[in-house]
């Protein structure tokens, strides 16, 4: 977030034309980290997960007047001075990363800031801080655990198996073990891939 510190403003600044007194990490929009109750203003710039694609509602509730804009584009506009207000606008999403920015001001009076967001899947909420990212995450894509094939084995009727399997997973935790169609009477240890038993007749 950007803190500002403004002087009789009846609408939102630009904010790019202002200096912040203090920026910093917030997990949803929250006005509290202020040093005061009257002429202030914030910007909050994130990245926002749509997770489905859907036409989303969005909503902000504020005294005095903000502003909500997605990609660049305004979506909410709820500028101006009143009292606590609540206004609202939609745009259809594509799943993935998308540039939220908040803006408010506080003249005087009382002071707040409300964000919500609602979709034919999602009822009204605020947005989850899970879906609200400072940076677009860095994601690696997950390797597959590999499995090193073991040498033909011949064993005879009656003789003790040990047979060691052995898995790599460079990305992953360890290994669990499972094996199919196995003779009568060997099993495999799901934590140590060791088969191991006596091969029963049959």
């Amino acid at each position: 977030y950007e803190y500002y510190e403004t002087s009789a403003l009846s609408v939102l600044p630009n904010f790019d034309a202002l200096t912040p007194v203090r920026g910093g990490s917030a997990g949803t929009f929250d006005i509290s980290p202020r040093n005061r109750d009257d002429d202030f203003a914030f910007r909050f710039r994130a990245w926002l997960r749509i997770d489905t694609a859907e036409t989303y509602t969005f909503y902000t509730t504020s005294d005095d007047g903000s502003r909500l804009l997605l990609n660049g584009s305004l979506v909410v506009n709820n500028d101006g001075l009143h009292p606590p207000e609540e206004r609202s606008g939609s745009v259809a999403l594509q799943p993935g990363w998308h540039a939220i920015e908040v803006t408010m001001f506080e003249r005087g009076g009382g002071e707040t800031l409300t964000v919500q967001y609602a979709s034919p899947s999602i009822s009204k909420r605020l947005i989850p801080t899970g879906n609200l990212f400072r940076q677009i995450p860095n994601l690696v894509a997950n390797v597959p655990p590999e499995l090193a094939q073991p040498a033909p084995q011949i064993f005879e009727e009656g003789e003790p198996v040990a047979l060691q399997l052995v898995s790599t997973d460079p990305d992953g935790p360890a290994p669990h073990f499972e094996a199919r169609q196995l003779p009568p009477g060997l099993a495999v240890d799901a934590d140590t891939g060791l088969v191991s038993g006596t091969p029963a007749g049959g």
